[in-house]
């Protein structure tokens, strides 16, 4: 949904979803799984949607900066296979 540019809340079952939601700038909308309650899931729905477009245009940037260090990564490997051969 993130990849789209629509807001979410991470379910913090792992740290790879804190990692992934402080990667988009989003941290504050990640939730702890074992303080979970359905007072704090809409409590942060209600904060998305008071705010919409500046989420989203928070996440577009993050999404647009993420996109561009994978491209550099491939680039990167490629010219390691390209090397060899």
């Amino acid at each position: 949904a993130a990849n789209v540019g629509v807001p979410v809340i991470g379910l913090a079952y792992d740290p790879k979803v804190n990692e992934l939601m402080d990667l988009l700038g989003q941290s504050q909308y990640c939730l702890p799984i074992s303080d979970l309650s359905v007072d704090t899931v809409v409590s942060h729905v209600d904060k998305i949607l008071a705010e919409p477009t500046l989420i989203v245009d928070d996440l577009g940037r993050s999404i647009a900066c993420l996109r561009k260090q994978a491209s550099a990564g491939f680039e990167t490997a490629m010219g390691f296979v390209g090397s060899e051969q």
